[in-house]
């Protein structure tokens, strides 16, 4: 539900439903989101929760003076991809802000660094590339992606891609 129905919803009852309040595109289809990963077609941000909702109304309100809109990148999006020690897999994409406030243990593993439209091409092509043994850097016709390459750790991959921009 949109912001603006929460007080209708508390009214009506809900007022104890776990609820996160996210900074969306209008339209978004929410249903696949999962904080932490990429895993919509727009970004989507997290800004308050989880809660009851009642408790997200009262947050809602005492920040509404902060409420600005905003601009998301729909196109040559950046994910970073891990593959844990433990598991071929890769793991959701994440985005850049994401990436850089992760504990130092989670920021283990290697790294995939892919610009593409969705994030779902970027768990494709990590998974592609991995088997394929592709993990050079560039364009990639089969996942519509370009990648930065395989890093050991996050601060890496975080680095490799402002310094290989200029490069592929």
């Amino acid at each position: 539900m949109r912001a603006d129905q929460l007080e209708q919803a508390v009214v009506d009852g809900e007022r104890d439903w776990e609820t996160l309040l996210v900074l969306a595109v209008p339209g978004e289809e929410l249903w696949g989101y999962v904080p932490g990963f990429e895993t919509t077609a727009h970004p989507v941000d997290w800004i308050w929760g989880p809660g009851p909702m009642y408790e997200a109304l009262e947050w809602w309100r005492a920040h509404e003076h902060e409420r600005v809109s905003d601009e998301v990148t729909a196109l040559d999006r950046e994910f970073f991809v891990r593959y844990r020690a433990d598991d071929a897999s890769p793991e959701m994409p994440r985005s850049r802000v994401v990436t850089e406030q992760l504990q130092s243990e989670e920021r283990d593993g290697d790294w995939l660094v892919v610009v593409a439209d969705h994030p779902f091409a970027a768990p494709q092509h990590a998974r592609h590339a991995r088997s394929a043994n592709g993990l050079d850097t560039g364009w990639c016709d089969g996942c519509q992606a370009t990648s930065f390459g395989l890093h050991a750790g996050a601060d890496m991959a975080l680095i490799a891609r402002v310094v290989l921009s200029d490069h592929v």
